[in-house]
Order: structure tokens, then C-alpha cells, then sequence
């Protein structure tokens, strides 16, 4: 299986973080994550700044996932509020819970990790 920890829930204290938000078939979301990484890391790096935590991927709309849409976005917390450029935003978010585990293997097997 590639799940390879338990699942655990946690709150995260309110935050800023620069994201990227894309609309991609489930073919192309490689290309989407990898490039989004590079190109918010880069910005931030560019800013002379540093990231607050690993990146990771949101889907603000999971229940409506198809093979040809996935709404995703690739996020960076930050140490502090940064300037907007181009299609990278900034947002302050708020107190909220976080659902986690380690996924190790290939996108086409992470569905039943995700319906878990």
C-alpha cells in the first residue's frame, strides 16, 4: 500500500501562504504540481524569503474531481504576508484542521488513498 503512515489530524494556527490555482486534467497534474513548486518556490526565493513549511497541493473542490478536471492548488506557507505576482496569490488563512498521512507512489494510485 502505498499509504505509509497513519492519518492524523491536527489544527494549524492561522498562516500566510503564496499559492498557484490550477484547473488541469488528472494527465497533466505532474506537470502542474512540478511547475507550480518551482515557479512559487522560486518567487519566494527571489523575495529573498524562505518557506514556513513543506509545499503542499489543495483541492478546493475534491467532490467534483473528474479525469479531466481537478482543481488544485500548490502552496507555500510562508514566514510572513508576501506581494502577489502574476497568477501566484497571497492569502492569510485561517485557524484550521489538517488531515494528513505520507503517500509514497505514482498519482493513478493515490485515489484510494484519498477516498480513505
Amino acid at each position: 500500500m502505498p499509504r505509509i503512515t497513519d492519518f492524523q489530524v491536527t489544527k494549524k494556527p492561522e498562516h500566510p501562504v503564496l499559492f498557484i490555482r490550477s484547473i488541469t486534467s488528472v494527465q497533466n497534474l505532474p506537470n502542474i504540481i512540478g511547475g507550480g513548486f518551482m515557479k512559487v518556490g522560486g518567487y519566494i526565493g527571489s523575495l529573498g524569503e524562505i518557506s514556513a513549511d513543506i509545499p503542499y497541493l489543495k483541492y478546493p473542490q475534491f467532490e467534483r474531481i473528474t479525469e479531466d478536471k481537478v482543481d488544485v492548488e500548490v502552496c507555500f506557507d510562508t514566514t510572513k504576508l508576501l506581494p502577489e505576482k502574476d497568477d501566484i496569490k497571497s492569502v492569510m488563512i485561517p485557524e484550521t484542521k489538517l488531515v494528513s498521512c505520507m503517500y509514497r507512489g505514482i498519482y493513478e494510485d493515490m485515489a484510494p488513498v484519498y477516498m480513505e
